[in-house]
């Protein structure tokens, strides 16, 4: 068993700059007894925080609360929201020491058991089939699914005598969701859910594909794809655990929808990823996301109607509780290459048809939510009519001082003259006028129909939409055609940028908006132009000053003669 001297121990091998640098990703310079970081990582402060490298103790002056500072297990215990046992098993991974295993005093968390038990039942014969489906058919490795909560469950009758046999009672293995229906029988394969402290709080069971095809129609609609346990409650998404000790320089974390998804991704190499298990961002979720160190989240949820829909709910929840973490969006709208009138729905399916590279050219070039949003509109009505419009501006009123950054304000006020065919100065005048008004209600009811038109009692204003609806139900292609030019504009511009190639940036940006101007008319067109300038910047060099310069002046000057 632990004991403090094994802290002590761990404490006095370890040393604080060394772990500090390497959990934060911070270069650390500077010599003598006082070392002071250019940035708090807790607070973000800056030249507050201090490392007494005699003492082996850190401090930060400007940080709220009682612990403001501490030794190596404090700041370990506040960086990952852990306990100190974990903070011990952190430091001394850290620092290469060898503990001693932990018989806990009185009994485990009876959800931490049953995950043990599981994981451990993958040595068993009968649950090799389904190993093999997880590998083999949804391109998982053995290794990660070790390491992770995936577990196999045995029949109901041998759970509970398992843990009758470790000192559960009747009532506690009950209470522990474990007896739920189906699982142990129908649904062998067991994801647990952790808390930020590491502690399973919920189990999702899962069936593989050829049992789910077996079924009857009548007994599909009592077996879904994925099962909860009665009761269940997490409040962290599945893998946040895992992925807080993997936080990338950039801070970035991907939110995507499916467990498997998300399981998928990290078999690619890609730890910074959670799955919410539903297109549901629950505020627990964000309040957990919130305590770690990521300081961006990019919302990659599934591309059909239930996952956009969480994306805006998501987009829209984040902005009215003023979260600290930049919201962008990675959104599927790629065309399903073995059948072109469906696109691909979630990320394991991009990464088995059109490989890993596709969805890292996804996750590195994603939009400002608040452009999203603009898109997402777009999709569903006319911007340009006054009817519409009008509802748009009173939405983006509502939300506009929400909204922290200038920078993806003007990104929102630029889309959004593109499609209202106004200019971003009488936009920003029309927005900034509701923003006084704006109520602490929601912006919609989520049963409503008309999702931006916010008077639901004006029947004759449904009506309305509902006729301008119908009249555009091609900007869904248009809306595609868009956001697959906007995606590659950023790539290119970020790459002229940061080559001082500031006077093609201009000449890319006039190429774009000339294009824009084309989507109502022939999307297909406009998306035949956005492929020829990404094709000019794609297959020249940086520094081919003239050939670029050349060709643009050609493309605009042919598309003017044209008109």
């Amino acid at each position: 068993m632990a004991s403090i001297n094994v802290f002590a121990e761990v404490k006095e091998r370890a040393n604080l700059v060394e772990i500090i640098s390497r959990l934060t990703n911070t270069v650390i310079t500077g010599r003598g007894k006082s070392i002071h970081l250019s940035e708090c990582p807790f607070c973000k402060g800056h030249s507050c925080f201090s490392i007494s490298a005699e003492k082996q103790l850190f401090n930060c002056f400007q940080c709220s609360g009682e612990s403001t500072g501490g030794d190596v297990f404090t700041f370990v215990t506040r960086l990952n929201g852990c306990d100190k046992w974990v903070a011990l098993e952190i430091v001394a991974a850290e620092i290469g020491y060898d503990l001693p295993i932990r018989k806990p005093a009185g009994k485990r968390n009876i959800r931490d058991v049953i995950m043990d038990c599981a994981k451990g039942n993958w040595n068993l014969q009968q649950a090799r089939p389904f190993m093999d489906y997880l590998v083999q058919t949804r391109g998982l490795s053995e290794e990660l699914i070790l390491s992770h909560d995936v577990g196999y469950l045995l029949d109901r009758d041998s759970m509970i005598s398992y843990l009758k046999k470790e000192g559960y009672t009747y009532d506690e293995i009950k209470e522990s969701g474990i007896l739920t229906k189906d699982f142990g029988s129908f649904y062998r394969i067991v994801f647990g859910c952790r808390n930020t402290y590491g502690s399973v709080e919920g189990f999702i069971g899962g069936g593989t594909r050829d049992q789910l095809e077996q079924l009857s129609l009548e007994a599909k609609k009592k077996h879904p794809k994925y099962k909860k346990n009665a009761d269940f409650h997490a409040s962290a998404p599945f893998n946040l655990n895992y992925a807080k000790r993997y936080v990338p320089s950039d801070g970035t974390l991907v939110i995507v929808e499916g467990i498997l998804d998300c399981l998928r991704i990290q078999t690619m190499g890609i730890k910074n990823v959670v799955a919410i298990a539903g297109s549901a961002l629950k505020e627990s979720f964000l309040d957990s996301i919130e305590q770690t160190r990521y300081s961006r989240v990019i919302l990659f949820l599934d591309g059909d109607e239930g996952g956009r829909k969480g994306t805006k709910r998501a987009i829209e929840m984040m902005l009215k509780r003023k979260t600290p973490l930049r919201i962008y969006v990675a959104e599927l709208c790629l065309d399903d290459p073995d059948d072109e009138t469906r696109l691909i729905k979630d990320p394991d399916e991009l990464i088995s048809k059109k490989g890993i590279g596709a969805l890292q050219d996804l996750i590195l070039s994603p939009v400002y939510g608040g452009t999203w949003l603009v898109g997402a509109m777009w999709t569903e009505m006319d911007l340009r009519s006054p009817l519409t419009r009008d509802s748009a501006i009173k939405y983006f009123g509502e939300l506009w001082d929400f909204f922290q950054d200038e920078v993806e304000k003007k990104e929102i006020l630029k889309v959004m003259a593109g499609a209202c065919d106004s200019t971003q100065d009488d936009l920003r005048k029309s927005i900034e006028r509701w923003v006084p008004e704006r109520k602490a209600v929601g912006v919609h009811s989520e049963s409503d129909a008309v999702i931006f038109v916010q008077d639901s009692k004006s029947e004759e204003l449904k009506k309305k939409y509902k006729e301008v609806l119908e009249e555009h139900k091609h900007l869904k292609k248009q809306y595609r055609t868009v956001l697959t030019g906007y995606t590659k504009a950023v790539k290119q511009i970020g790459a002229l940028s940061k080559a001082g190639r500031l006077w093609h940036v201009k000449r890319l940006t006039e190429a774009h908006m000339r294009i824009l101007k084309k989507v109502r008319r022939d999307p297909r067109d406009a998306e035949r132009m956005f492929e020829k300038v990404d094709d000019i910047f794609s297959s020249a060099r940086l520094n081919d000053v003239d050939r670029i310069n050349r060709e643009i002046t050609h493309f605009i000057n042919e598309d003017r003669s044209k008109e």
